[in-house]
């Protein structure tokens, strides 16, 4: 197959996961409904890219002084997905005493890796500027994300946390202080992982671009975790398909002696699924978002 012919095959494939998970976000939240007692700030630009470079800002109205920060980065296989698709779970954390920064970045194919995590890089810049203006605690920052938003997360608390990493994408780390994360239903280690099937492997290929063996290093993050790793909620479902992935990231870390949480949630008589916990009407989404959000708290 030459190389056109593979951007097509890409491209398409890329068009399809974008009309199945439009289809699937829109039955979910077509009946939710904006929770009252909220201030919310809309399309703030943090870079340059346009609506790639748009955020949100959700936090109690009646807040007083300076709130702890959740920077929560969205899922959609590095390809699909936006701040807009995520509101709803976003505000449900909001309402737990956070300020939750909603945020869009470049997505596949039109962009490739490293660009997501250079776009967290420079929000977190920008939250470092700004932070006085919104009434953000710079010393109190939480990174979350699910799916491909665990592993840009993932990605980043991990050259946050190791310098040898961080020359790798030669970037300056902000002044803000990362106190753990949530990592929710995510791929940790794409250099060992075996994708499930065809799409999954189309859609990875679309976020490299190029072979792994051009990137050397840089995609091997699992390596570079080290027992500096902030803490973390590392979240997955008994039916996610990266429930394994979930388990070797907990296997690591409990090797560094990092403080963490590993949970699986669901059991045979009620099986959960990849991201069930975006989805607010249900109450076992409820209880998980509450455990985390509670998790959370306990490292301030």
């Amino acid at each position: 197959m030459n190389q056109g012919t593979k951007n097509m095959k890409l491209i398409q494939a890329i068009d399809e996961y974008r009309e199945q998970c439009k289809a699937f976000d829109y039955e979910r939240d077509r009946n939710k409904a904006v929770p009252e007692g909220l201030k919310i700030i809309k399309d703030v630009s943090y870079s340059d890219y346009g609506d790639f470079s748009l955020l949100d800002i959700y936090m109690p109205e009646d807040a007083v002084g300076e709130l702890p920060v959740i920077v929560h980065t969205h899922g959609g296989a590095f390809c699909y997905g936006s701040k807009e698709v995520y509101q709803f779970y976003c505000m449900s954390l909001a309402k737990q005493g956070f300020a939750v920064v909603n945020y869009n970045y470049r997505l596949s194919y039109e962009y490739s890796f490293p660009a997501p995590i250079e776009d967290l890089n420079q929000l977190l810049t920008w939250l470092a500027i700004h932070a006085q203006e919104y009434g953000l605690n710079t010393e109190q920052v939480f990174l979350a994300g699910d799916s491909a938003g665990a592993n840009i997360s993932y990605v980043y608390m991990t050259l946050y946390s190791n310098p040898e990493y961080r020359k790798l994408f030669a970037l300056t780390v902000p002044k803000v202080k990362l106190l753990g994360g949530l990592l929710n239903c995510g791929p940790y280690d794409f250099v060992a992982a075996e994708q499930n099937n065809q799409q999954q492997i189309d859609l990875v290929d679309a976020y490299y671009q190029k072979p792994y063996s051009n990137y050397g290093a840089l995609i091997d993050t699992f390596s570079f975790v080290n027992d500096n790793f902030p803490p973390c909620y590392v979240m997955t479902a008994n039916k996610d398909f990266f429930k394994e992935e979930a388990l070797k990231l907990d296997e690591k870390l409990s090797a560094l002696g990092v403080e963490h949480v590993c949970k699986i949630w669901g059991s045979g008589e009620q099986p959960l699924y990849h991201i069930f916990h975006i989805d607010i009407a249900s109450d076992v989404a409820v209880q998980c978002n509450k455990e985390q959000c509670e998790y959370l708290k306990s490292l301030l």
